[in-house]
Order: C-alpha cells, then structure tokens, then sequence
C-alpha cells in the first residue's frame, strides 16, 4: 500500500509477489487477504508456489522426504531462491521485501549466539555484499519499525490482515530468540533498536571483511542461481546430486 502511495511521485512499475509455500491453514488464508488488498489498490499480483516449482509443498516434503529437516531450513532456502527468480523473471530492479525492526534484531542476535557474526554482512535495510545480474537488490522499506507498529498501522487502514504465526515458528531457532527478544525489551525497552543501530554503525566493517572473503560469485552447477558455493543450499535440500 505504502509503496503505491509513493508511486506516482517515483514513477517506478509496482508489482506484488507472494510465495505460496505449501503451509496449510495458514498461507492459504494470508494469500486470500493479499489478493483482497492487490485487488483493492489495483496492484498487479504473481503468486510462486513451492509445489509447481520444486514439486511439492512444504508440508508434503516435511511429512516424506525432508522429516529430518527443520521447516525453516527447507523454507528459508526455497523461498530466497524463488524470490530471486522470479523478481528476475518479472524484471525487477530492486525487491521489497517486509522485513521490519524485529525480524532484523532477531538475525543479528541468532548470528551472534551462533558465533557467525560475519553472516550479518548480508544484513540492513539495503542488502548484498556483491553486485551481480542475476542477483536482484533487496531493500527493507520497514526496517526501523517495529511489528506492533505496523499491525496497528494495518488495523487503522481496515486492510482486513488477521495477524497469525506460522505454525512451524514454534520449532524455529527465531521463534526462540524472537520470544526472548520480546521478554527483554518489556523490561528493557529500546533494545531491538539499540540492536539495530549498533549493527549499523559495524555494516560497513562487515561487509569489507565479506568481501574480502568472496573473490567472486559462484553460480550453482545445477540451477544456476548465485551461490556461496559450487551447489545451492536449494539444490542440495532437492537432493540434485543423487538424482
């Protein structure tokens, strides 16, 4: 809504892209409230789905072949290939994603209780470490506000969005730094800001040191999209290299 709001000051083509993972009583009522609200501000829409892309749906591949998996390790990577993909089959120039205050306080603390603190390079309102054309810029539109914010802004404008939790985040890693995260900041408050423009004031110290490390783009053997190694983590949840 916001960003066709801006769109006759920018002059940009505008086109809505939701991924349909497969999650049942859940994605498909989400999918019903963003084509009510695309149809409503007259926003072009494209829906990708896991299952007419890599065959089947999240909840078929966690229920047979990937039962070992955490659904958010199966999700994650899908989901950013298809992103990817079809941004770019859709020529875009940049990729808006909804990623707010929260969700992005939360990546800093899992990469941090993780030892990974270099893996935030790829992190901030404006992401990438190196430029590449099938690599389609994302940028975070609502990085610096909080989840409350933008559901009361959603309940305001009557966009009809019934907030719900996906019901794999409870076995995430997120959903577990995410609740701690919301138990520190009622007593704490400011913290997921204060996270957020530490990690900013070290994005420029990050993103040398990733460079450093990244002599060039790797592009998979199998899909060809662009990979940190020879085979995507995508392609190697699909099992390519058995087939």
């Amino acid at each position: 809504y916001i960003l066709k709001k801006l769109q006759p000051k920018y002059g940009y083509k505008l086109t809505a892209l939701a991924i349909d993972e497969g999650i049942a009583n859940y994605r498909d009522k989400t999918l019903e409230t963003v084509k009510n609200i695309c149809t409503k501000y007259d926003i072009p829409l494209h829906i990708a789905s896991f299952k007419h892309h890599f065959g089947n749906s999240l909840d078929v591949f966690l229920q047979t072949t990937h039962k070992s998996q955490k659904p958010c390790t199966v999700c994650g990577a899908f989901r950013r290939t298809l992103l990817n993909k079809v941004s770019r089959e859709l020529h875009a120039t940049k990729l808006a994603t909804g990623h707010n205050l929260d969700d992005e306080s939360q990546a800093i603390l899992m990469n941090l209780f993780r030892a990974t603190p270099e893996q935030s390079a790829r992190l901030g309102p404006i992401t990438g470490i190196m430029e590449d054309d099938l690599f389609i810029p994302r940028i975070k539109p609502l990085y610096f506000l909080p989840e409350k914010q933008i559901s009361a802004y959603a309940f305001l404008m009557n966009f009809g969005i019934i907030f719900t939790e996906c019901p794999n985040t409870p076995l995430s890693y997120r959903g577990v730094v995410g609740d701690l995260l919301n138990a520190y900041e009622q007593n704490h408050h400011g913290a997921k800001n204060n996270i957020i423009h530490h990690f900013l004031t070290k994005k420029k110290q990050l993103m040398q040191n990733a460079k450093k490390q990244i002599s060039a783009i790797n592009y998979c053997i199998h899909c060809n999209e662009p990979t940190a190694s020879t085979v995507c983590k995508t392609c190697l949840l699909l099992n390519l290299m058995g087939r």
